[in-house]
């Protein structure tokens, strides 16, 4: 993340899409963290610490939930993966 333009969703993406990291959760992911709070009831209040210590339970494994929660966020919209 020291290049600019590079953050830390940028980072963790590559980590999980490059380099098959398996539990890497992105929270600055919007999409995801619509999904996160849709599909277990929670309110917009909740704020990033309460939100990755719902994932927590999912380690090592948080990457797969992302994929599953992105899937849930796409079919819900309307939406298909493009490829």
């Amino acid at each position: 993340m020291a290049v600019t333009g590079i953050g830390e969703w940028s980072a963790t993406v590559y980590l999980m899409e490059v380099l098959h990291r398996s539990d890497c959760f992105p929270l600055g992911d919007v999409a995801l963290v619509n999904s996160l709070r849709h599909e277990f009831g929670l309110d917009k209040s909740r704020d990033r610490t309460a939100l990755l210590e719902r994932s927590e339970p999912w380690a090592p494994w948080r990457t797969v939930a992302c994929f599953m929660l992105w899937h849930a966020y796409l079919r819900r919209n309307g939406k298909q993966y493009p490829w």
